[in-house]
């Protein structure tokens, strides 16, 4: 296996195994029965999850999922969890009263308006990140969210819930690290944003990281 196939594989594994504790504890703390989920936006993000709500059947269910492409809707059934309605329109999926949670794995630009639409709704959320596409939509969904105490909004940064992280900022909050004089962050990506595209019309619906507009 080449070295770069290896670190995306095992961040994506991590993440699974992250978000799985995460819905665990979700799931353990908030819920009494299970819930019914829809997921919005079945590329390799959402199929992903999918993958992880598949491990946690007794406690989530995927009933819908929708996506504005054809062949995104063979990809999501090839996870295995049975028959799903399909929906072209998120805001039908968001009609179904059945639905009490949704995933939203959509680009980056659809953010505010679907998570939006989705509390209106009256769904929990598990939001891909980034949050929104510019920090206003943040500010606004995040004033939105409080309007319904009764559902939860999680955004999926999965790296900085995890209990390491949380150390750390426990450490520095107790200033166990002293005084603070530089911070250095860096994050490489060693293979292409760009993925091939099945007809050169999809090139922006696919390749949306590639364009300022989107991403």
């Amino acid at each position: 296996m080449e070295r770069r196939n290896f670190i995306r594989n095992s961040s994506a594994s991590l993440a699974a195994l992250l978000l799985h504790d995460q819905l665990f504890a979700f799931s353990s703390n908030k819920l009494a029965e299970q819930v019914n989920v829809g997921v919005i936006g079945c590329g390799n993000r959402g199929v992903g999850l999918m993958h992880v709500l598949k491990e946690l059947q007794d406690k989530f269910k995927v009933t819908s999922i929708c996506d504005v492409l054809d062949f995104r809707f063979r990809e999501a059934k090839e996870v295995g969890l049975g028959d799903m309605k399909e929906y072209k329109d998120y805001r039908k999926l968001l009609d179904d009263k059945s639905i009490k949670a949704v995933v939203i794995a959509t680009p980056l630009y659809l953010h505010y308006q679907m998570a939006a639409d989705a509390l209106k709704a009256g769904k929990h959320i598990y939001l891909e990140k980034t949050m929104t596409y510019s920090i206003d939509e943040a500010a606004n969904l995040a004033k939105l969210a409080k309007q319904y105490p009764a559902q939860v909004l999680q955004v999926g940064h999965q790296l900085p819930y995890t209990p390491l992280y949380i150390k750390v900022k426990e450490m520095i909050a107790k200033d166990y690290l002293g005084q603070i004089t530089q911070v250095s962050c860096r994050y490489d990506r060693h293979n292409d944003w760009r993925r091939p595209v099945p007809d050169p019309k999809l090139e922006r619906a696919i390749n949306w990281r590639m364009y300022k507009e989107y991403s």
